[in-house]
């Protein structure tokens, strides 16, 4: 992580903002591609590690790219606003 000074480590806080998320987007890697999908998800945390479940078909692209490579990025949305600017590069991300 680039800015350390904003790493979320408290086991509390990281369930409190996936508590908070709306969409979990799953990045798969498809032979020199990346395929994004938003999913809907559930979660538990057992011995401090977090398990996400999603919801989904049992056959179809997401699942032959999981038993090709279960490597995957993801990302979850929460909380977003948009800050307005008179300018372009003035307008930013509040989370």
């Amino acid at each position: 992580m680039r800015r350390k000074d904003r790493e979320v480590t408290d086991p509390k806080r990281i369930a409190d903002v996936i508590s908070r998320c709306s969409c979990c987007r799953i990045g798969f890697y498809d032979d020199g591609e990346v395929w994004i999908v938003p999913l809907n998800f559930g979660y538990e945390i057992k011995d401090d590690t977090y398990i996400l479940y999603f919801h989904g078909a049992k056959e179809g692209r997401k699942i032959d790219l999981i038993q090709k490579n279960p490597y995957v990025g993801f990302e979850m949305d929460t909380d977003y606003a948009l800050n307005e600017a008179d300018i372009a590069c003035g307008y930013s991300a509040c989370f």
